[in-house]
């Protein structure tokens, strides 16, 4: 898929080197820009019409661990756990929608500040979307129990 992007500006927290990440422009419904935390290869996730997404919201909202939890707690505990559905990127890491952008000085995701470019910087990458096919082998019981065990690695 062809996706806008636009560059945001960093400083890393830890070792205060300044370098640029790609974002989505807020203007995007329903699109997740995901990334791996450690290399920083991107995926794009139309959360509107990702069938396996809706499966793990399902499966979050049954689960005893979520009974009581506010629209807004399980919609970010959704996002943050939804790369379990995800096969791994390219060079095998995880996909995540949480993740923040590393920085290439010394690895860290600890960023102290961040703007948006302006004038906006956007960039146009043709993007993947993740794929499951790894979650579409699990059985039921079988994408519960990584569901849980995925919420219960968060606390």
């Amino acid at each position: 898929m062809k996706t806008r992007l636009q560059v945001f500006h960093y400083r890393c927290g830890k070792c205060r080197q300044r370098y640029d990440a790609l974002h989505l422009p807020d203007s995007h419904y329903g699109l997740f820009l995901m990334r791996t935390p450690i290399d920083g290869e991107l995926a794009i996730l139309d959360a509107l019409h990702d069938e396996v997404y809706d499966e793990v919201d399902t499966i979050l909202k049954k689960l005893p661990e979520t009974r009581g939890m506010s629209a807004l707690k399980l919609s970010d505990l959704l996002q943050g756990v939804f790369s379990v559905a995800c096969d791994p990127s390219a060079s095998g890491c995880e996909y995540s929608i949480v993740a923040e952008a590393a920085c290439p000085g010394c690895g860290a995701a600890d960023s102290v500040s961040w703007v948006a470019s302006e004038p906006p910087v956007i960039r146009e990458l043709q993007l993947e979307s993740p794929t499951h096919k790894n979650w579409l082998r699990l059985s039921a019981s079988g994408k519960i129990s990584a569901v849980r065990r995925r919420v219960a690695s968060r606390k």
